[in-house]
C-alpha cells in the first residue's frame, strides 16, 4: 500500500492530503476517536488499477450534524463528481465507487466538534459486487459476489426484516456491478427504546396509535451537543392512570411522572440529554403517549442576533439564538420561543412550512397564550410577506385548524417591548392536493383506513364503554364549493352518563373516564338480561370521593328495588350478582371534589342446575366453603381490626337462592376487645373517617399462662406457588396460589396449631402443570406438563381456550423447546376438524403470533417415545373480534379500496404497471361467527406475453420478473397506439444470456413490421423509438443458462415529426429540422468512408414518419480493404426470420 501525506501542524487544524493506494487500507478523521480539529480541511483520495472499483465501509460515524461535513466524491475530489455528503451521527452504509476513484473531503467549523470517523476500503475486480454487510442480529446466506450472485438475508428469532430479503448482483448504467436495493435490517419484535440524536424527532409507545403492550420497560435517551437544550412537546398522552407510568429525567430538579389522560405540559432540559422511562403493568393497557423534542443549539450559525459565549478553547466566539426557521419535514411542531415560558420582547419571527409542489399544509392549535392587542401571530397562505393572510391570533382562545391553499405556509410573530407570556403549539401535516388533511384518532376511540384520497372513506369505532357524542362515524373526504374536506366531523367518543344496556356483556365507565368525572352528577344505568338470567358486575377500577360521591347498586330495574350496597371510596367488593335479570346503578356526585371514578364490567350469567351462584367474599374478609350445593353453609370472617355485620352463615336453599345477604366487614367507632394481640381501625378505615365521632376501645387479656405458646416454624414456600402472609404465631394463616397455568393440589390455607409440636393444620399444597387443560376468560396461560421440567413420552394433551362471544384470541411462546417429533397443533375453533392455524415442534412458535377468526382455539400436544424437552409456556388474551385480519398485499401490487376490514367490508387490488393479477381482485369480510375472508389474497406475476392496447405508458416484464426467467420461452407482446401515435421504450433493466436468450423488437404490425433491433447480454440497450402506431417484442429463450431478465417502460406521444436519427460514430451530420419532407446530409471523419445514402428525407405516409432511406453509418477504410462487402438484407417482418403470428 502507498501513502503520502501532505498535513499542516494538527493544532492550528486547517489542511491535510491523504494519497491512498493498495488493494485494503483504512481511512479515519485526525484525532478518531478523540475528536477532529476545528478549522479542518482535509482530503483522501483512494486510486485503484484500472477495472477495478473501490468499496468503503464505515465502521464508527459521528460529526457535529449540519456544520461538520464529510463529501464523498466519485472520482477527483471536483464539484461535479459528488456522490454524497455525510453529517450526523448515523452509520453511513456502504458506499463502492463508479471508477477508480474515490475521494473523501472532511470540513468542519470553528466550534463543536464529535468524535470523528473510521472507514476500511477494498480494492474489488468491476465485475463484482462486493459483501453487502451483515446485519446485527440478522443472518446472512451468500458468500460470492460476483454478477448475477444473490445474497439473502433473514433475522433471528424476535426480529422480524425490514427491506428486501434478498438483493441481487446486477449490470449497472455504467456497465459495473451493484447491487438491486439497499442493505435491510432486523428490528426487535415489540422493540421498544433505544438512543437519539440529531436535531428533532418523534418518540411513541410501541405500537402508537394502538394499544401499548402489558409488563412494558422502554428507556429512550436524547442526546444532544454540550451546551444544548432539548425541548420535549407531547402530542397525545393516555395511560392507564396510577398504574402505567412515564418518568423523565434530565431537567431541573427531581424527575417527573406522568400518567393517566391530561397531556403533560412541554419539558425543558437541564442539560443536553434527556431520559424517558415508560412502564406498563400486567393489564389494563391504554393507547399510549406520542411526543416531539427539538435540539436548541447553544451556537447556530444560520441566523441572525449574536451573543457571546466561551468556545472550547475558552476564547470567545458568537453564538446566535433565532426564531426563524424553515421546516421541511412532512410533520412536525412550531414552538413559539422559550415555550412554555415567557416568550420575551421584541421578537419578530418568521416560520416558513414548505412542503412538496403537490401538498397542502394543515395547522391545528393544541396551545395558544399571547398578550391580547399587542402581540400577534398571522398565518399567510404563501411564502412572501405580501402572501393573503389566513388568520390573525391574539389572546388565549383556542382557534380552529387552518389549511393552506398551496404548498408554502408563513407564519409571523410581533411582540412589542412588554409583557410577555407562554406563547402558541402548533402542530402542522402535509397532504396532496387531491386529499384531506389527517384527522387523526379519536381519544378513546379506533380509527380504520388510511387513505386520505378524494373520494376515500375513514371510519372510527368508540372503544368499549364508550359512545359517540359528536361526530360521525365515517367521514368522507369529499369536494366542495372547490376545496377537499371531510363531509363531517371526526367522531368524539365519551363515557356516558347513564343509560339503559341490553348487551350480555360490557363495560361501564363513570363520565369522564379516564380523566376525572365532573360534580353534581346524576347517572342512572339499568342492566337488562334475558329472562332467567341474572347479571354479574365485576369492579376492575373504584375510587371517588369518600362519603359525597357515591354508587348505588339495586336488584331490579327502579330506584325502588332492593338495595345490594352503596360505595365510595376506594372499597368495593370484587364482585356482585343480581338475583334477577335487572341491574340499577345510580352514580351522584357533589359539587367538590372529584376523582378518578369506576371502571366495571357487566355479564349475563347462567344459572346452575343443581347449586347457588358464588356469594362473592365481604371486602377485608374471608369465605369460609367453597361447596354452593342445596343446603351448602358458608361462614365468612373479616381481618383483624373489622367486625363482620351478620355472624349467621349463609344457606344455599332448594330455589338456588342464598338464605341472607352477603355481610360485610366493618371498622366500627370503639367496642370491647379481648385477647393478647389485635388491631384497632378507625371507622370507614382505610376511607376517611366521618365527622363528629367519639370513640372508645377497651382492651382487655388474661392474667396468666399456663405454658407459652411457641410459633410454627417457616414452611417452604411450594415451586411456582406466592405465599401471602408473614406470621407464623399460634393461630396465624398462611395462604398459597400457583403462578398462571398450574392447578393448586391440597389445601390453599393453612393455620398453626397451638400446641408443643408446633404444627401446621395441613401439609404444604403443590402446584402442577397438567397433560391438557380447559380455560375460560378474556387472558391466562397454558403450560406443557411439568413445566418447566421436561414432559413425559408418549402423551396427547388436549387444551382448550374460550372466551366471549364475539371476542377473538391471540395466543404467544414466551418459552417453546420441542424435541424433534413432538408437535402442538393449534386449530382456530372449538375441535380439531376446524382450520389448523399451524404445526410447531422445535422451537418454531418462539416469535410467532397467532390470531384466531372466533372466541374459540383448539390446542393438541402429541409426543413420542423418543426424547422429550422443557416444553412450553403459551399466553393468550382476547381481543375485539370486529374485523377481518389484514389480509396484506400482494407482491408487486398494491390496494385500490381498503374499506375497513369490518364484516360486509372489501378490498380490491391492482397490480403495478408490467404485472397481472391472478386471483380474484376484490375480497369480502365474512360475517358471521368468524372474520374470514372468502377467497385468498390474489397474487402479481410478469406473464409471457400478453397485449396492450390504448395504455399511454406502462411496462413490458420479463416472465417472472425480477426473478430469473425461464427456459425454452417463445413470449409475444403487442403494445397499440392509437393511430397517428409512436411508442417509445426505455430500457431500466436489461440482462440476458448474450447470443442464446434474445428480445427482438419490431417496429409496426405483423404483416409490415420492420426489425428495430435485436438486444441479448447484460449492455442496457438505448432508448427505442417506433415510426407505427404498434410494436411487437418477442423474447426467445433456450434451454440452458437464464439470467434476471429486462424492464422496458413505454410511452406513447403523438407523431409529428420523424425520429432523431442520431449522428454516426466517426462521422458527423448537418440539418436539424425532421418535419415531413426535410432532409438531412451526412459526411464521415477522415480515414472513414460512409455506407449508405449521405442524404436522407423524412417521408410521412399514413400518419407514419420515417426517413427514406435508412441513416448512414461510418466505416474505416482498412477495414473496408479487408472486409467483403455485406451481403444486402431485408429488415422486414416479410425476411426470412419474421415474428411467429
Amino acid at each position: 500500500m502507498l501513502v503520502s501525506v501532505v498535513a499542516q501542524d494538527m493544532n492550528e487544524g486547517q489542511n491535510c492530503t491523504f494519497q491512498l493506494q493498495g488493494p485494503n487500507g483504512t481511512v479515519e478523521s485526525p484525532g478518531f476517536p478523540y475528536g477532529y480539529p476545528n478549522y479542518a480541511n482535509c482530503t483522501w483520495t483512494i486510486t485503484a488499477e484500472d477495472q477495478h472499483r473501490i468499496q468503503l465501509v464505515f465502521q464508527s460515524f459521528a460529526l457535529e450534524e449540519d456544520f461538520d461535513v464529510l463529501s464523498v466524491f466519485d472520482g477527483p475530489p471536483q464539484p461535479e463528481n459528488l456522490r454524497t455528503r455525510l453529517t450526523g451521527f448515523q452509520l453511513p452504509a456502504t458506499i463502492v465507487s463508479v471508477a477508480t476513484t474515490l475521494s473523501l473531503r472532511l470540513v468542519s467549523d470553528y466550534a463543536v466538534s464529535a468524535q470523528g470517523f473510521h472507514a476500511s476500503y477494498e480494492v474489488l475486480p468491476s465485475h463484482t459486487c462486493g459483501n453487502p454487510g451483515r446485519l446485527p442480529n440478522g443472518v446472512q446466506q451468500g458468500s460470492t459476489f460476483n454478477l448475477g450472485d444473490k445474497v439473502r438475508y433473514s433475522c433471528n428469532p424476535g426480529f422480524f426484516l425490514e427491506g428486501h430479503a434478498v438483493l441481487t448482483c446486477h449490470a449497472g448504467s455504467e456497465n459495473s456491478a451493484t447491487w438491486d436495493f439497499p442493505l435491510p435490517s432486523c428490528r426487535a419484535d415489540d422493540a421498544c427504546g433505544g438512543t437519539l440524536r440529531g436535531q428533532s424527532g418523534i418518540i411513541s409507545s410501541p405500537h402508537f396509535p394502538s394499544e401499548y403492550h402489558n409488563n412494558a420497560d422502554c428507556t429512550w435517551t436524547i442526546l444532544a451537543e454540550l451546551g444544548d437544550t432539548i425541548a420535549l412537546v407531547f402530542i397525545d398522552f393516555q395511560l392507564e392512570d396510577g398504574y402505567d407510568f412515564l418518568e423523565v429525567t434530565g431537567t431541573e430538579g427531581s424527575s417527573l411522572w406522568f400518567t393517566g389522560a391530561s397531556l403533560p405540559a412541554p419539558v425543558i432540559s437541564s442539560k443536553n440529554w434527556l431520559r424517558l422511562h415508560f412502564t406498563s403493568d400486567g393489564n389494563h393497557r391504554q393507547r399510549g403517549f406520542s411526543a416531539q423534542y427539538q435540539v436548541k443549539k447553544q451556537i447556530e450559525l444560520k441566523s441572525r442576533g449574536v451573543k457571546l459565549m466561551p468556545s472550547k478553547d475558552n476564547s470567545q466566539k458568537t453564538s446566535v439564538f433565532s426564531c426563524f426557521f424553515n421546516f421541511t419535514s412532512p410533520s412536525g411542531v412550531v414552538l413559539s420561543p422559550n415555550y412554555p415560558e415567557d416568550y420575551g420582547n421584541h421578537l419578530h419571527c418568521v416560520w416558513l412550512i414548505l412542503a412538496r409542489p403537490e401538498s397542502r399544509i394543515h395547522l391545528a392549535f393544541n396551545d395558544i397564550d399571547v398578550e391580547p392587542q399587542f402581540d400577534f401571530l398571522v398565518i399567510k397562505d404563501g411564502a412572501t410577506a405580501e402572501a393573503p393572510v389566513l388568520g390573525t391570533f391574539s389572546g388565549n382562545q383556542l382557534p380552529s385548524s387552518i389549511t393552506s391553499s398551496g404548498h408554502v405556509a408563513r407564519l409571523e410573530f410581533q411582540t412589542d417591548h412588554s409583557t410577555g407570556k407562554r406563547g402558541f403549539n402548533i402542530t402542522f401535516t402535509t397532504f396532496r392536493h387531491n386529499e384531506c388533511p389527517d384527522p387523526g384518532v379519536p381519544v378513546n376511540g379506533k380509527r380504520f383506513g388510511d387513505s386520505l384520497q378524494l373520494g376515500s372513506s375513514i371510519s372510527f369505532l368508540c372503544d368499549e364503554g364508550f359512545l359517540g357524542t359528536q361526530g360521525s362515524e365515517t367521514i368522507t373526504c369529499i369536494l366542495k364549493e372547490g376545496s377537499v374536506v371531510w363531509n363531517s366531523a371526526v367522531l368524539r367518543c365519551e363515557a356516558p352518563c347513564g343509560g339503559h344496556l341490553t348487551s350480555p356483556s360490557g363495560t361501564i365507565l363513570s363520565p369522564g373516564w379516564p380523566g376525572f368525572y365532573k360534580d353534581a352528577l346524576s347517572c342512572a344505568w339499568v342492566i337488562e338480561a334475558q329472562p332467567g338470567y341474572p347479571i354479574k358486575i365485576t369492579f376492575d377500577r373504584f375510587k371517588t370521593e369518600v362519603n359525597y360521591d357515591t354508587l348505588e347498586v339495586r336488584d331490579g330495574r327502579t330506584y325502588s328495588a332492593p338495595l345490594i350496597g352503596v360505595y365510595h371510596g376506594t372499597q368495593v367488593p370484587q364482585f356482585l350478582i343480581s338475583t334477577s335479570n335487572y341491574l340499577y346503578l345510580l352514580f351522584s356526585t357533589d359539587k367538590s371534589h372529584s376523582d378518578i371514578g369506576f371502571q366495571l364490567r357487566y355479564e349475563t350469567i347462567t344459572l346452575q342446575s343443581d347449586h347457588c351462584l358464588d356469594p362473592g367474599i365481604p371486602v377485608n374478609g374471608q369465605r369460609h366453603g367453597n361447596d354452593f350445593y342445596v343446603g351448602a353453609l358458608v361462614t365468612f370472617s373479616c381481618d383483624s381490626g373489622y367486625t363482620l355485620s351478620d355472624g349467621e352463615p349463609l344457606e344455599c336453599e332448594p330455589n338456588f337462592q342464598w338464605s341472607r345477604a352477603l355481610p360485610s366487614c366493618e371498622a366500627l367507632c370503639g367496642g370491647f376487645i379481648q385477647g393478647s394481640s389485635g388491631t384497632i381501625l378507625s371507622p370507614g378505615f382505610p376511607d376517611f373517617y366521618p365527622n363528629n365521632l367519639n370513640c372508645t376501645w377497651i382492651i382487655e387479656t388474661s392474667h396468666g399462662k399456663e405454658y407459652d405458646l411457641e410459633p410454627c416454624e417457616e414452611p417452604e414456600v411450594p415451586a411456582y406457588s406466592i405465599r401471602k402472609g408473614l406470621q407464623f404465631g399460634v393461630g396465624d394463616t398462611l395462604t398459597f396460589s400457583c403462578f398462571p397455568g398450574y392447578r393448586l393440589e391440597g389445601t390453599a390455607r393453612i393455620t398453626c396449631l397451638g400446641g408443643r409440636r408446633r404444627l401446621w393444620s395441613s401439609p404444604l399444597p403443590r402446584c402442577v402443570a397438567e397433560c391438557g387443560n380447559s380455560v375460560t376468560g378474556t387472558q391466562g396461560t397454558l403450560l406443557s406438563p411439568n413445566f418447566p421440567v421436561n414432559y413425559s413420552n408418549n402423551h396427547e394433551c388436549i387444551y382448550s381456550i374460550q372466551t366471549q362471544p364475539g371476542k377473538g384470541i391471540q395466543l404467544k411462546a414466551r418459552a417453546f423447546e420441542l424435541s424433534e417429533g413432538d408437535i402442538l397443533k393449534v386449530y382456530d375453533g372449538n375441535n380439531n376438524s376446524a382450520r389448523l392455524l399451524g404445526v410447531f415442534s422445535r422451537s418454531e412458535m418462539l416469535g410467532v403470533t397467532l390470531n384466531s377468526t372466533s372466541s374459540s382455539l383448539w390446542l393438541d400436544f402429541i409426543t413420542d417415545a423418543e426424547n422429550t424437552s422443557k416444553g412450553f409456556e403459551l399466553h393468550f388474551s382476547s381481543f375485539e373480534l370486529i374485523k377481518c385480519e389484514d389480509p396484506g398485499t400482494p407482491q408487486f401490487g398494491y390496494k385500490v379500496h381498503d374499506g375497513g376490514h369490518f364484516a360486509g367490508s372489501s378490498v380490491s387490488f391492482s397490480c403495478d404497471p408490467g404485472y397481472s393479477l391472478r386471483g380474484s381482485e376484490e375480497l369480502l369480510c365474512l360475517s358471521g361467527e368468524r372474520r374470514t375472508w372468502d377467497r385468498p389474497l390474489p397474487t402479481c406475476v410478469a406473464e409471457c406475453g400478453g397485449t396492450v392496447k390504448g395504455e399511454v405508458s406502462g411496462q413490458v416484464l420479463s416472465p417472472g420478473y425480477p426473478a430469473p426467467y425461464e427456459h425454452n420461452l417463445n413470449c409475444i407482446w403487442t403494445i397499440e397506439a392509437d393511430a397517428g401515435c409512436t411508442i417509445g421504450l426505455h430500457f431500466l433493466v436489461f440482462d440476458t444470456e448474450e447470443v442464446h436468450d434474445v428480445l427482438r423488437i419490431w417496429d409496426g404490425p405483423v404483416e409490415s413490421g420492420v426489425l428495430l433491433k435485436e438486444l441479448s447480454g447484460p449492455v442496457l440497450p438505448k432508448d427505442l423509438h417506433s415510426t407505427f402506431n404498434s410494436v411487437i417484442l418477442q423474447f426467445s429463450t433456450d434451454f440452458f443458462t437464464s439470467k434476471q431478465g429486462f424492464a422496458v417502460q413505454f410511452s406513447v406521444s403523438t407523431a409529428t415529426s420523424c425520429n432523431d436519427p442520431g449522428v454516426p460514430q466517426n462521422g458527423s451530420r448537418s440539418g436539424n429540422s425532421w418535419e415531413a419532407g426535410d432532409s438531412t446530409v451526412f459526411q464521415c471523419d477522415p480515414g472513414y468512408a460512409l455506407q449508405g445514402s449521405a442524404e436522407i428525407s423524412c417521408v410521412k405516409i399514413e400518419n407514419r414518419f420515417f426517413w427514406q432511406p435508412s441513416p448512414p453509418t461510418c466505416i474505416g477504410t482498412k477495414q473496408l480493404q479487408c472486409e467483403p462487402c455485406p451481403l444486402p438484407s431485408s429488415h422486414h417482418l416479410s425476411a426470412p426470420e419474421p415474428p411467429p403470428t
